[in-house]
């Protein structure tokens, strides 16, 4: 319920998540039945008839009541991707209130002291540290290198804080935790002062190493993620064209190979009305996307024109 309030007392609702076509719609549908019981029962009563006129008022209410639940806040867009067995979904709420799987955005360093300040307690990764290491970066760090052992990778002799083994750009590691897959993908270089400063290419470059990483070396299943790089990664881009590039590389990565059954998306509720996300545009463009998304079968064999001498 709070979570409604919330919602309506924020100015991202009433710009993009409030429709007065909705509640037009409403009044007249309610309007509409109105008039329709008035014609049905004066054909029988006319007593009856003016009865039911002088209960506009209830149909009035009974209007708004609906055009109030045709508007209410949606927290959860889900569309099942066509020809594929793949479910995609965005949910607005907190990332770690789920049992699936997760994706965790990463330096390229894989730094991970929090007392120092180079990840921030309340980044995702910072969160991720808290809830499933108790905060213990040392053990987090051993599970790390462990995967991380036979990954080339650049050494810098410069005075960066933190780590000096700089790895690609989507580069992915997979951390078992209280019997959760979680999967570390770098998509942020780290600058000689301990700060995360990654492009939007950095985004489209690590995402489909994320994707291939999954398929060939992960836990077959469910998978949530944030919206990668919008926050302490510092991508300009607005959260909904992150979210867009997300699904677009996640889809092409479906023509060859099934990642997962679901993907979800998280947006917080905070960054959801601060940042005005169009839930309702972004739902329209995952509806086209999975629909009209034609993938060739990779065993068909292609068609060409020859040219002749």
């Amino acid at each position: 319920m709070s979570a409604m309030l919330r919602a309506y007392c924020s100015i991202g609702y009433w710009r993009h998540g409030f429709s007065v076509r909705k509640t037009i719609i409403a009044l007249l549908s309610s309007f509409g039945a109105l008039w329709l019981g008035v014609e049905i029962i004066s054909f029988f009563s006319q007593p009856a008839s003016l009865w039911l006129k002088e209960k506009w008022l209830i149909f009035l209410a009974l209007g708004l009541i609906y055009g109030f639940w045709e508007n209410r806040p949606r927290h959860q867009i889900s569309c099942r991707l066509s020809s594929r067995d793949v479910l995609i979904k965005i949910r607005v709420g907190n990332l770690f209130n789920t049992k699936d799987s997760l994706v965790i955005g990463c330096n390229s360093t894989f730094d991970t002291d929090i007392e120092s300040g180079i990840i921030s307690k309340k980044s995702i990764q910072g969160q991720f540290t808290t809830r499933f290491y108790n905060g213990v970066v040392n053990h987090l760090d051993t599970d790390i290198n462990q995967t991380l052992e036979t990954i080339p990778h650049e050494s810098i002799n410069h005075s960066k804080i933190g780590k000096r083994k700089v790895y690609s750009i989507g580069t992915t590691v997979k951390l078992k935790v209280r019997n959760r897959a979680a999967y570390l993908v770098a998509i942020a270089p780290l600058n000689i002062h301990g700060n995360a400063k990654a492009t939007f290419d950095d985004l489209k470059k690590s995402l489909p190493s994320l994707w291939e990483f999954i398929s060939s070396q992960g836990d077959f299943g469910s998978i949530s993620m944030p919206v990668l790089g919008s926050g302490y990664s510092r991508i300009p881009q607005p959260r909904e064209v992150i979210i867009r590039e997300i699904l677009l590389s996640f889809i092409a990565a479906c023509a060859a190979q099934r990642p997962c059954e679901s993907l979800t998306i998280v947006i917080s509720e905070r960054d959801l009305y601060q940042h005005e996300v169009d839930l309702n545009e972004i739902e329209l463009f995952i509806r086209h996307v999975c629909k009209y998304t034609d993938f060739a079968d990779p065993s068909a064999p292609g068609y060409g024109t020859a040219i002749g001498p």
